[in-house]
């Protein structure tokens, strides 16, 4: 929106009414779950419903910490250490984004990307290295990816279809990995054929994607 006014253009549509006044990127829920603070402002916010007080600088820091974690996953220093390594590097900031009395904004990219890698370090730590983390890091790469895709979901919300280049990927992961359920793959995969021909035109992958 910001964008848009810099150029004279003020949208009024419900959804950009909606997310002026709740913007899920940068949307904290307090720990009450009735009320939601804003990142990026280092003055005081407190919850109207339960008097919780939201500790804006700490929020800050731990996001930073996330994109550091993704950081990480990007860098030479990624390649060299184990999957199974890398996943219990990132675990904690994980943790922190499941917490009920979390200070990271669950929708915000980072975070959405965190869980992501998370799943796909689990993924790789259970195809490329053998052990008895086996089982557990494929049912973590179930259990993770079903969440990046979720919440792309709640990002949106019901004013679109249209998803970002992070959902396709995710989705399409997801389906190759071969992992879930067989209903569980189908509703994958009418989700993809119906996206890409939402977005593309076309009911597969296009090649510029792959």
């Amino acid at each position: 929106q910001k964008l848009l006014w810099q150029r004279g253009f003020t949208c009024t549509c419900l959804r950009c009414k909606a997310e002026a006044r709740f913007d899920p990127y940068i949307a904290v829920r307090c720990g009450c779950g009735k009320t939601n603070f804003r990142i990026g402002t280092t003055r005081a916010q407190r919850c109207r419903v339960c008097d919780g007080v939201f500790d804006g600088e700490k929020s800050l820091k731990q996001l930073q910490e996330v994109r550091a974690m993704n950081d990480l996953i990007m860098s030479e220093e990624a390649t060299v250490l184990q999957p199974l390594d890398l996943a219990t590097r990132l675990e904690p900031m994980v943790r922190a984004a499941e917490a009920q009395e979390t200070l990271l904004p669950r929708q915000h990219v980072e975070v959405q990307q965190l869980i992501n890698n998370f799943a796909n370090t689990h993924f790789l730590a259970a195809t490329t290295t053998p052990g008895p983390h086996v089982e557990t890091s494929l049912e973590s790469f179930c259990e993770y990816k079903g969440q990046a895709l979720a919440s792309s979901d709640e990002t949106y919300g019901r004013w679109t279809n249209q998803r970002d280049l992070n959902f396709f990927t995710a989705l399409y992961v997801a389906l190759m990995a071969d992992l879930f359920p067989e209903g569980r793959r189908e509703e994958l995969r009418v989700r993809l054929a119906d996206s890409f021909e939402l977005h593309f035109g076309v009911s597969h992958v296009p090649s510029e994607l792959l």
